[in-house]
């Protein structure tokens, strides 16, 4: 029966005791007889009540005695600020559905649990409303479906959420700073369904629930255990810590070691477990350090912390723990450490002293065997001894860039036979006589040094005295001690002298009949003379640029690269997969050959790029012409970032040391056309050599 109606309800309709569904929606009514909708003494048949879309602002504790056959009640779009779930459930003993939502209700009031734990309702939906507070008594216990979405309910008291038959939890929109996992603990079902989207939820998360954590960032489907599952897990996002703000949860890789779990604590820094690999860590950076190390850290932070304290000088065994395995010192005031400092750790793995004041570099390494990254980098280093590294058989990144040497022992780095990155640069070598190994170390392993062109000899000589020479170039014959005397000085001098009036005689004779004698070998051999390495490339490379690239981002090279590149005026001569590779070739074969026959080698790179075979041959390949040719024809373009673990091992190498292209740098094609060959460069010596051929032909009277 639908009923149209002003503001109250007449007497009359409480004498209808057979109608089953009453529906008193979209009315005026501000309020319910107090006694109930159903006359006293009487049995209403009522099954479906819906007062929706009215103005009621209360309604009392009895209005509702008698309605014994009520199933669905429904109060929505009211402006009740509270309810009285337990006298009404009383009233209602086969209540199956209950909506009160878009109300402005604070408070669900009860008396006690009995009648509702005894409830058969199985719908509760009171979303949109103002609750703050999910009370203990409400324990509906046949409940199926709850929606208590956009309110402000930020935590459910442990015990006090007993559903066991609860299929679907919808908290939308609330103020859960973490996952509720307390929820799940009495539910039977095989699986329940919850919704959270819209919570500030914290992405620093408590230690008893870091196993649910892991689980749920492993399988990448929103499961938060084998029962239980995030419907909206893809648009669930973090709002702390800093570094993985506004991500969702299924953006988050399991390997990043910023997803912790917090221990709790007394301590005076942070205690947390790294969730990718169930490292515990203790930081204490730029904070004041109690001493108060739990036993059983794995990762050391203490980055500023002894600043803090006015501690410049680290005390013998200043650690003992054989479960640390990082320690971060950096960033200090150290200017010393004695020679048994480290002792204690006899399981370190990384060790950071960068950018402090350390002078010297003892042996306080040497009881570290397990040592794989050393960071000396950004200090006042003058002196290393030989002994330093010579038990560090594992050390495979070492950090000496921005110091002060001036030179260094021969043989330190003998026993480093796994190293794969060591950066010398801006120091300030005296390149003498007993520097001269350092020249040849890093020429015999110049795929390991970062940034050899800027290691530099500040006292060099090559035929005149100069300074800041890289030392590569330095010639061997001018690596003089400076107590050899002025003799061999002057003898070197004499020489270089003589050969530079050769040098210059002969260069001028070849400049000023360069012209007869191109003519002459190009009519004897077919060849130009006098071609730099650009003219070589361009007559001889069939390709200005070859681009790698995962067939899943063929978007940005058809529709954004390759239209601009070949759409200039002269165009990029480029290869690409789809239209330039010979159709039943050998793929690896045809890599090779593109790569050979290209001035340039672009790489896209992406994780869908790493996930390919044959980019990554693609990479090798050119890779190995850089080494080859000892000149970068390599073009890198990074598509979006990627976590650097994810790199292998010659990409991580080379990406160390080289710089790349953003895909989203504003600067983006003014700096990729400044890596490219000069194609405008290529066509005027292009018409220049016809023209110069059409003149030589006419003189010599073959037009």
């Amino acid at each position: 029966m639908y009923a149209s109606i002003n503001d109250r309800i007449h007497p009359s309709l409480r004498e209808l005791t057979n109608i089953s569904n009453l529906i008193l929606s979209v009315n005026n009514l501000i309020s319910l007889p107090a006694y109930g909708l159903c006359a006293m003494n009487t049995t209403c048949r009522l099954k479906l009540l819906d007062i929706s879309f009215n103005k009621l602002r209360y309604i009392s504790k009895r209005a509702f005695d008698g309605l014994v056959f009520l199933e669905s009640l429904y109060l929505n779009m009211n402006d009740l600020h509270t309810v009285y779930m337990n006298t009404w459930l009383t009233s209602l003993p086969f209540l199956r559905t209950f909506s009160a939502k878009l109300n402005k209700i604070e408070m669900v009031l009860q008396n006690g649990v009995s009648s509702i734990n005894h409830s058969r309702i199985e719908i509760l939906d009171l979303s949109e409303n103002n609750i703050t507070h999910w009370s203990c008594a409400l324990g509906f216990h046949n409940l199926t479906s709850l929606n208590i979405s956009h309110n402000a309910i930020s935590m459910f008291d442990d015990e006090c959420f007993q559903f066991p038959l609860l299929k679907n939890l919808y908290i939308q929109y609330n103020k859960f700073s973490k996952i509720p996992e307390n929820v799940f603990n009495h539910v039977k079902f095989d699986l329940i369904n919850i919704f959270m989207e819209g919570n500030p939820l914290s992405c620093v998360f408590p230690h008893e629930s870091c196993e649910a954590i892991r689980y749920l960032l492993r399988n990448k489907k929103g499961y938060f255990n084998a029962h239980t599952v995030i419907k909206d897990y893809e648009a669930v996002r973090c709002t702390g810590p800093p570094k993985l703000a506004n991500k969702t949860l299924a953006s988050l890789n399991y390997k990043d070691e910023h997803i912790h779990c917090d221990i709790p604590n007394n301590l005076s820094c942070l205690y947390y477990e790294r969730v990718c690999d169930y490292l515990k860590v203790y930081n204490c950076s730029f904070r004041s350090w109690q001493s108060d190390l739990p036993k059983d850290t794995n990762i050391l932070y203490m980055t500023g912390s002894l600043k803090l304290n006015n501690v410049s000088r680290i005390s013998s065994t200043f650690v003992v723990n054989d479960n640390i395995l990082q320690l971060y010192l950096n960033h200090n005031a150290i200017v010393a450490y004695p020679q048994r400092a480290f002792d204690g750790l006899t399981n370190l793995r990384i060790l950071a002293l960068n950018d402090n004041n350390i002078s010297e570099v003892n042996l306080a390494f040497e009881n570290l065997p397990f040592l794989e990254v050393l960071s000396l980098d950004n200090n006042h280093i003058k002196k290393v001894n030989a002994a330093s590294f010579s038990n560090n058989v594992n050390l495979t990144y070492l950090y000496l860039h921005n110091n002060l040497l001036e030179t260094l022992p021969s043989g330190v780095f003998d026993a480093l036979t796994n190293l794969e990155m060591i950066s010398l640069h801006n120091n300030i070598f005296k390149c003498e006589c007993n520097l001269l190994w350092l020249k040849k170390w890093i020429n015999n392993n110049i795929n390991i040094v970062s940034r050899p062109g800027d290691i530099l000899c500040v006292n060099a000589y090559n035929g005149m005295s100069t300074s800041n020479v890289p030392i590569l170039q330095l010639l061997d014959m001018y690596f003089i001690c400076a107590g050899s005397g002025g003799k061999d000085r002057t003898i070197y001098a004499i020489i270089v002298s003589l050969l530079t009036l050769i040098v210059f005689i002969v260069a001028v004779i070849l400049v000023r009949r360069r012209k007869y004698i191109r003519w002459y070998v190009y009519i004897k051999y077919g060849n130009r003379l006098f071609a730099n390495e650009d003219d070589d490339d361009e007559d001889v490379k069939k390709y200005d640029a070859f681009i790698s690239y995962s067939s899943l981002d063929y978007q940005v090279v058809l529709y954004d690269l390759a239209p601009v590149l070949e759409g200039r005026d002269p165009p990029y001569r480029l290869c690409l997969h789809y239209r330039d590779f010979p159709v039943g070739a050998s793929i690896a074969d045809t890599i090779i050959e593109t790569v050979a026959a290209s001035r340039r080698t672009i790489l896209l790179l992406s994780p869908n790029f790493l996930q390919s075979e044959w980019c990554l041959l693609e990479f090798k390949v050119a890779y190995e012409q850089v080494l080859n040719d000892r000149m970068n024809r390599l073009i890198v373009i990074l598509l979006e970032d990627i976590l650097e673990d994810q790199f292998d091992k010659n990409l991580k190498k080379y990406l160390s040391t080289n710089n790349y292209i953003r895909w989203n740098d504003p600067l983006f094609w003014e700096k990729l056309h400044k890596l490219l060959p000069n194609v405008d460069q290529r066509l005027n010596k292009l018409i220049k050599a016809k023209t110069d051929e059409y003149n030589f032909a006419e003189e010599i009277g073959l037009l």
